[in-house]
């Protein structure tokens, strides 16, 4: 949860920015710092996709193998004693 919070948080970062940088691109000043700002936004959220990608099959490995293995047989006071 806190992975797809993290991807929804730096893809709302990279909204804003991309908003400023089109607002800047427009008004005719600095377009080359805003396309780098653009790319770099671009690829922090190529970034942070990633990790959320490798969490997730990292987790979904876990529960498989989880699966995969019985859960031991809890013990009776009886088996216990003898």
């Amino acid at each position: 949860m806190l992975h797809l919070r993290s991807t929804v948080s730096t893809s709302l970062g990279v909204a804003v920015i991309g908003l400023a940088a089109y607002a800047v691109y427009k008004s005719g000043l600095l377009r080359k710092a805003a396309v780098g700002v653009i790319r770099g936004g671009v690829k922090a959220s190529a970034w942070a996709e990633d990790r959320y990608k490798c969490a997730r099959d990292n987790v979904k490995d876990m529960v498989e193998e989880a699966r995969k293995e019985p859960a031991p047989c809890p013990v009776t006071v009886k088996e216990e004693k003898a």
